[in-house]
C-alpha cells in the first residue's frame, strides 16, 4: 500500500506550533492570570503541533480536546465584536472539520 501524502497534517501542525509558541511569548509577557493560561493553552497547542508533524496518536487526541473546547466557546462568547461569529466560525473549520473528516481516515498511520 503507497504511502499517502500528509500535507494537511503538516501545515495544521506547523501553524499551531507556530501560534502555541506565540502564545506562550504573550502568556508569558503579560504578568497576570489571563497571561498564565495563555501561556499554558500555548504549551499545549505547541505539543498538538508538534505531534501532528510528527504523526502522533496524543496530538489528535489534543486535537479533539482541542475542537471541544472550540465548539463550547461558542456558548460562553467573550467578546461583543462584530467579527467574532466569523472567526469563531473559521475556527471550527481549521478544527473540527479536519478532526471529524480527516484524522479518522488517518488513525492506523499514527505512532
Amino acid at each position: 500500500m503507497p504511502t499517502r501524502p500528509y500535507r494537511w497534517g503538516q501545515f495544521q501542525g506547523w501553524c499551531v506550533a507556530f501560534v502555541g509558541l506565540v502564545m506562550i511569548v504573550g502568556g508569558l509577557w503579560v504578568h497576570d492570570t489571563h497571561g498564565m493560561m495563555l501561556a499554558l493553552f500555548g504549551f499545549f497547542s505547541l505539543l498538538t503541533g508538534v505531534g501532528l508533524i510528527g504523526k502522533k496518536k496524543y496530538a489528535v487526541v489534543f486535537l479533539y480536546i482541542i475542537c471541544v473546547i472550540v465548539l463550547l466557546s461558542r456558548l460562553f462568547p467573550h467578546s461583543d465584536d462584530p467579527l467574532y461569529p466569523i472567526v469563531h466560525f473559521l475556527e471550527i473549520l481549521f478544527w473540527c472539520v479536519p478532526a471529524i473528516f480527516y484524522y479518522p481516515k488517518r488513525w492506523i498511520e499514527f505512532a
